[in-house]
């Protein structure tokens, strides 16, 4: 028993001495160690960003995975950060959408019709139409559905057409505008009666 104690207290011992030797050694080193680090950086600053692209280009996908866990953990400490940031630079940045939407209009529109020629572009479009307009929106699948499928008038069983602008044939989606609830798929024309 005493054997055992005596080896465990010189062990505790060396471990001890170990540690002093170590914390001694790593504040009289830290700032060497900083400066060394600092004129090597300064001396070979090419060498690190070319092996740091091709980290990142070997590791891209690890990379985004990592990026996207970040942004799903710090939402809203980003979408916190990014509203501090534009209420700061509030002006600056409406004058730079200001430009970029002069010069890239044509773009724009160019990629907003290409948008709503797919499924999805249309469904997202037609969702916020019908937001803005006051529809409630608890169940937009069914009701996006029902207008796509549906293919005659709910009053005057006319045919109904899907124009670009409109024409008395016009699929509309009728609702009530004080409770916002969804009521028909009319043509524009039983639409404005209805009112």
């Amino acid at each position: 028993m005493e054997m055992l104690l005596e080896l465990f207290i010189s062990k505790h011992i060396k471990i001890s001495k170990r540690k002093i030797y170590e914390h001694r050694y790593k504040t009289n080193k830290k700032e060497k160690i900083k400066e060394y680090n600092k004129k090597y950086r300064l001396k070979n600053k090419e060498k690190i960003n070319e092996t740091r692209r091709k980290n990142r280009i070997d590791n891209k996908e690890n990379i985004k995975e990592k990026e996207r866990k970040y942004r799903i953990i710090n939402k809203e400490k980003l979408n916190e950060k990014q509203r501090i940031n534009y209420q700061k630079n509030r002006e600056k940045e409406l004058k730079r959408h200001r430009i970029y939407n002069l010069k890239n209009k044509e773009k724009k529109s160019e990629k907003y019709r290409k948008n709503i020629e797919t499924f999805e572009g249309y469904k997202k479009h037609m969702k916020s139409k019908w937001k803005n307009r006051g529809l409630n929106m608890e169940n937009f699948e069914e009701i996006f559905l029902r207008y796509i499928n549906t293919t005659n008038c709910d009053n005057c069983n006319v045919v109904l057409t899907k124009d670009r602008f409109n024409t008395s044939t016009t699929r509309c989606m009728d609702h009530c505008h004080k409770t916002g609830n969804f009521r028909n798929i009319l043509c524009i024309d039983c639409n404005n009666k209805r009112r």
